[in-house]
């Protein structure tokens, strides 16, 4: 179904693809994107995998069944490379054995290559492939699987990265450290630089780093180690990792925190060049009313703590984004009345249940210019609540759209679901407000989280609702 909405700035149009049978608890499904005004997305049911391909009207035009994707997947990924192809990384057990693989598909479906590209006897009692990952660059032009291995005086990594339409042969990388910790996935530039936040672990006193960036180049295979001068009483809650879009250059956003009990978090921003060598402080901040959060006219009363980093976007002068969005979890244990039944012989016990509540607040916008001062920041005034899903309708999507930063999300927690679109001035932080309309006034369960962007000016989210899926195609 395709309708106009009238006086609404933001969204002109949205599409509705026909539903099908889906329960989240048991189904899953990817987006992947659109080409050629073909939009592209896989569904799981039973452990089988189908592609769906659409029209520019989300018309659904074919299902093909993915059979060479194993039933046991522990996780798939999918995009569109080089305008020509669909890529899929997976990875799996059979048997006791772990593996990473790698398939190409052309626009049609049809299955191109197929490679197996690790192959690992796992732990009998772990059963898992974590050491097994991938990364992607943003403009999906080069990407990478790797087997990052940890031991005690050794960083190892074993990587494969897209040659022309294929995968290169294994290239091993391996350098003398400390005892060190992964910290977060691989992050890939442009320009086939990885990029890992990375703690040293060891007991040693003689630590050359206690935090770094460890940045290693595909083609060169130099690696890099940039020391994050973190104090030794604290450690790194949460952290985003940057690629500069022009230069070899990479951004750490670090949320800092002391060890100890009720201590104030704070924001640190670092500049990191590619060879290594010490990060470049840009700016700490204190997550308080006086310092990150001076400019807002939110209330004092607010709890600054809550907020997390969630995405970073950078711009070719070296200024960025970074978006920070309030969230928490509570539970509490609710008496249903009379007692439950035990087995034969043993007492009863009353009849309680734990419920968890998720409560997602406001969306804070930060422009912060190349030397990290913050030139402006917005605030998405949102209240998001609901019990025992995971918060899984919460949270937001993030859409880039020529000079404006766009914003969608579901006002979770009323009698009737409704989308919302904030459009942010990228110069001025200025905020517009748009509510979005749904069809025939009906609701729908956005899951905005889940949203991919699929060309400039539209927005592909998913919506489940009464163990239905069916997609919605926002157009702006």
């Amino acid at each position: 179904m395709l309708f106009a909405i009238s006086n609404l700035s933001l969204a002109q149009l949205v599409c509705f693809s026909d539903a099908e049978k889906f329960d989240k608890t048991f189904n899953a499904y990817l987006l992947i994107g659109k080409i050629n005004k073909q939009t592209y997305t896989v569904t799981s049911y039973n452990k089988e995998y189908t592609l769906h391909i659409y029209n520019d009207k989300l018309e659904l035009q074919k299902n093909i069944l993915l059979d060479f994707l194993p039933n046991k997947c522990e996780w798939v990924e999918a995009f569109i490379y080089q305008s020509n192809s669909l890529v899929f990384l997976y990875k799996y057990i059979d048997k006791g054995v772990g593996y990473a693989e790698f398939a190409s598909l052309n626009l049609d479906g049809l299955l191109k290559r197929q490679s197996f590209v690790f192959e690992k006897k796992t732990s009998l009692f772990k059963g898992d492939i974590s050491e097994f990952n991938w990364a992607i660059s943003e403009d999906k032009k080069q990407f990478v699987l790797y087997n990052a291995q940890q031991r005690q005086n050794s960083f190892q990594i074993q990587y494969c990265y897209n040659v022309a339409d294929s995968l290169s042969a294994i290239h091993t990388v391996s350098v003398p450290t400390n005892e060190i910790a992964l910290l977060s996935k691989f992050v890939l530039n442009k320009d086939g630089v990885l990029a890992a936040f990375i703690q040293d672990v060891s007991a040693s006193m003689d630590k050359p780093f206690s935090h770094a960036l460890a940045t290693i180049h595909l083609v060169d295979k130099s690696v890099g180690f940039s020391s994050i001068p973190m104090p030794s009483n604290a450690y790194a809650v949460e952290h985003l990792i940057t690629p500069h879009p022009v230069n070899n250059q990479f951004f750490l956003s670090v949320i800092v925190k002391a060890k100890t009990r009720q201590a104030t978090k704070n924001l640190q921003i670092y500049q990191i060049a590619e060879k290594g060598a010490k990060a470049r402080m840009l700016a700490s901040y204190a997550f308080n009313a006086n310092e990150l959060f001076a400019q807002t006219s939110m209330s004092s009363n607010f709890d600054w703590q809550q907020f997390h980093l969630n995405t970073a976007v950078c711009k070719k002068d070296g200024s960025f984004f970074l978006e920070l969005e309030n969230y928490f979890e509570t539970s509490r244990v609710v008496n249903m009345g009379g007692f439950s039944v035990m087995a034969f012989g043993s007492a009863p016990m009353s009849n309680t249940k734990t419920i968890r509540e998720y409560h997602y607040g406001p969306l804070a916008i930060f422009n912060f210019d190349k030397d990290g001062i913050i030139k402006w920041c917005s605030v998405v005034d949102k209240e998001q609540f609901s019990q025992d899903d995971e918060g899984y309708f919460s949270s937001y999507a993030t859409v880039l759209s020529g000079g404006n930063l766009l914003y969608f999300y579901s006002t979770i927690g009323a009698n009737k679901i409704r989308g919302q679109f904030v459009s942010v001035d990228a110069i001025t932080g200025k905020l517009d407000l748009e509510p979005l309309r749904a069809y025939k006034n009906e609701t729908s369960d956005w899951v905005p989280r889940n949203s991919l962007q699929i060309s400039a000016n539209e927005l592909l989210i998913p919506c489940i609702k009464k163990k239905q899926l069916y997609l919605t195609k926002l157009i702006f």
